[in-house]
């Protein structure tokens, strides 16, 4: 009986001969466009981190772009992923509008573990460090915010947030220092900082300051050195600073007094990084004022000093290794001019007031490294690439950095563009990898029988014949 069944099962067996590959095997997985991404800093390292927006994480080997795994949620919002975070070996998503918070084990994709959290609006996820150590997560809802040890995922406190039908928290901040500073705005009346304690979650401090101006902090504001809240108001042509620990009002600092303008109908952004929680932030950020100019600003010590700016630039980045923090920053190369754009100031008023948008004619693009504290620029550090002509432009940057025995800064880039494709460089420009993720958002398949050549008709002929032998 067994070997009769062996005998009818047979002819269905079919196998994929070596000059074949790439013909007939042609089912791929993808991953979708990118929202989140984590590059290892380490010259060695082998796995890129995403999350994306067709709900999935996984991981992707950073030498073939090659999937080393992959896990879909709901294909639905409820399968959303709304916030990740890396520490270490562990990745941690929050999704589902805020209400599944995960840990998954970057190596082999294994789920660590898995808690439901209570309903309420997500609004932010962060990493919280204490005596030296990354030890919890906190995740801010729209009337709550709860801590979970790492390890497990259990909760060790929520905290109901006071008048939070008038105020909404949008931001976190911690530097390993024994508190959680929570941010929210009553939009055009003031701002409200919270300070509650890591250890019960109790409120410490509550502090109102008063910002007329301000209706969001959600990519208008950034926090910089030691908890130091930066926002940005077109209104008033000003900058803001205010210390979350030590101050009560905001001190106001015109762009004028810079030699900067926003761009008219441009809503600024301000990009800070926090390389590890357990610190504080750099002192250094950007400002971007248009579409296509950026600014690498420095806050210390209560004074705001420019260091950098930026023309025709299409996208920036932060990156750390070790004590070493880089920006990177993506230029269209054929539109730079010499001594205005790449200076340290230049005329960075008027091209600013000039610029609507970025354009990039020839669809070069550099990349190159800046160090932070200064805005200088790292020699040996260009990647140049090309695009298709009258294609997509870069959208996401994410920069792998690490260091060469030398102590010099070597890195990799991961640029996504508008249409989903994903390209990983390294110096001088060789695409090490690509991967075509606009395939993902296709909904229907038509196979249409095209000609063949008389080699590819008698290859074709010779698969089916062992296909379907007797």
């Amino acid at each position: 009986m067994a070997a009769g069944l062996w005998a009818l099962l047979l002819p269905l067996a079919a196998a994929v001969y070596e000059d074949q590959v790439g013909k007939f095997d042609w089912r791929q997985q993808y991953v979708g466009k990118l929202k989140f991404a984590s590059l290892e800093a380490a010259q060695g390292s082998k796995k890129l981190l995403v999350g994306t927006e067709k709900n999935v994480v996984a991981a992707l080997n950073s030498r073939s772009g090659e999937i080393l795994w992959r896990h879909a949620d709901k294909a639905t919002p409820e399968g959303a992923i709304d916030a990740m975070l890396i520490h270490g070996q562990d990745a941690i998503t929050v999704s589902s509008a805020g209400r599944i918070l995960r840990s998954w084990e970057t190596n082999i994709g294994g789920l660590n573990w898995e808690t439901s959290l209570d309903t309420g609006s997500f609004q932010a996820a962060s990493l919280v460090g204490l005596q030296d150590a990354v030890k919890y997560v906190a995740v801010l809802k729209k009337a709550a915010i709860s801590l979970h040890y790492l390890s497990n995922g259990h909760q060790k406190w929520v905290e109901h947030l006071p008048e939070s039908e008038n105020t909404q928290y949008q931001m976190l901040y911690s530097r390993g220092a024994g508190v959680i500073h929570v941010l929210g705005v009553v939009p055009q009346s003031h701002l409200k900082v919270l300070t509650l304690s890591v250890e019960d979650g109790e409120v410490i401090e509550q502090t109102k300051v008063a910002a007329p101006w301000l209706k969001s902090l959600s990519g208008a504001c950034g926090v910089v050195g030691e908890a130091v809240l930066v926002c940005a108001d077109t209104a008033t042509h000003s900058l803001y600073v205010c210390s979350l620990e030590t101050e009560q009002e905001m001190k106001q600092i015109p762009l004028q007094s810079l030699d900067l303008e926003f761009a008219d109908g441009f809503q600024p952004r301000i990009l800070a990084t926090q390389p590890s929680v357990i610190n504080a932030s750099r002192t250094q950020f950007f400002l971007q004022l248009s579409p296509g100019h950026f600014s690498l600003l420095q806050c210390k010590q209560g004074l705001l000093s420019h260091l950098r700016d930026f023309q025709q630039a299409a996208l920036v980045s932060f990156a750390t290794t070790g004590e070493k923090t880089v920006a990177a920053v993506l230029t269209c190369r054929n539109e730079l001019k010499p001594g205005g754009s790449d200076g340290p100031h230049g005329s960075a008023l008027e091209d600013s007031q000039k610029q609507e948008s970025l354009t990039c004619s020839n669809q070069t693009y550099n990349i190159n490294l800046y160090l932070v504290e200064t805005g200088q620029r790292l020699l040996d550090t260009t990647i140049t690439f090309n695009l298709e002509q009258n294609g997509a432009k870069p959208e996401q940057l994410y920069i792998q950095v690490f260091l060469k025995k030398d102590d010099s800064v070597g890195y990799r880039a991961l640029v996504q563009t508008e249409d989903h494709m994903l390209m990983f460089l390294q110096q001088p420009g060789k695409v090490v990898w690509s991967r075509e993720e606009s395939l993902a958002e296709v909904v229907s398949l038509e196979m249409v029988d095209l000609p063949l050549t008389g080699a590819q008709a008698e290859l074709e002929g010779e698969f089916g014949k062992k296909a379907g032998k007797p």
